[in-house]
């Protein structure tokens, strides 16, 4: 049985290795996660998909709501990219009534309001709907598409997935934006590689790291059309910091002081800084 499934197994790698790696990897997080969480009587799952007991569901996309109708940069010392938290501020004020809460009871607020929930899961079914489009699109060329479906199931419920969809963070907003532009940014139609310079162009402005992506144009020989990416990820993140109090200034200076050491635990142990300290 085990030499079947090894020459299986080896068969697939050689066709598709990546695909056939993370495969791999998926399964054996899942069968490590299952032995944790029956040895733990389910603390370890517990502890991984909610591990801040005085966190709530959803907390990363209420609180960011307020932030973007409060601002972000100089009151709450938000590390979020402009263009997004426009995003938020304007959800925010479509679907919050202000006066009913205010600072840090308007969190709470929001995630037990019933239209403002409303509109949180809806932007995130369309999210997961467009994530399990991609996905099937991606993976079915290297599996039948009969199993390709199962396999969404898996990832959709491994930590990572679960985690973020219960902290509704803004990052798979970027993850639909960066399939698409892995979907485009080789095709031969020059109005379809645009198409996916734009999501990418989102993306950073969602999750700045993204931004890293832009080198696989640059790798396909197409220096102008990297240099587009640059520009267009340059103006949309600039652009905005015109809309909120502080500006790119008090930006830089948060997002490096933030991951530093701090005596409130605001920070972490080993901050930017400290990064850039230990390289020099």
């Amino acid at each position: 049985m085990f030499s079947t499934f090894r020459a299986k197994w080896e068969q697939h790698y050689s066709e598709t290795p990546a695909l056939t790696l993370f495969v791999s990897i998926l399964a054996v997080s899942w069968l490590v996660l299952i032995v944790l969480t029956l040895v733990t009587h389910g603390w370890a799952l517990w502890y991984t998909i909610d591990f801040n007991p005085q966190s709530y569901i959803f907390g990363d996309h209420f609180d960011s709501l307020v932030y973007g109708m409060d601002s972000p940069y100089v009151k709450w010392h938000v590390i979020y990219p402009p263009f997004i938290m426009i995003v938020y501020g304007c959800l925010g004020w479509l679907t919050s009534n202000y006066e009913t809460g205010y600072g840090e009871d308007q969190f709470q607020i929001l995630s037990t309001s019933e239209f403002p929930l409303f509109v949180f899961v809806v932007f995130m079914i369309v999210s997961l709907v467009i994530f399990h489009r991609i996905f099937v699109k991606i993976v079915s060329r290297g599996y039948e598409y009969s199993k390709v479906d199962i396999l969404f199931f898996f990832v959709l419920f491994s930590l990572p997935v679960m985690y973020a969809i219960q902290r509704g963070n803004c990052v798979f907003y970027a993850l639909d934006a960066i399939l698409l532009f892995l979907l485009g940014y080789r095709s031969e139609n020059k109005c379809i590689r645009y198409l996916s310079y734009v999501a990418l162009v989102v993306a950073v402005n969602i999750k700045l790291y993204p931004a890293l992506l832009a080198f696989l144009v640059l790798r396909e020989g197409r220096a102008k059309e990297f240099l587009f990416c640059v520009i267009a990820s340059a103006a949309l993140f600039l652009v905005p910091f015109l809309f909120f109090e502080g500006g790119l200034p008090v930006f830089l200076d948060t997002l490096f002081n933030y991951s530093s050491p701090s005596a409130d635990n605001l920070g972490s142990l080993i901050g930017l800084r400290q990064w850039i300290g230990g390289i020099g």
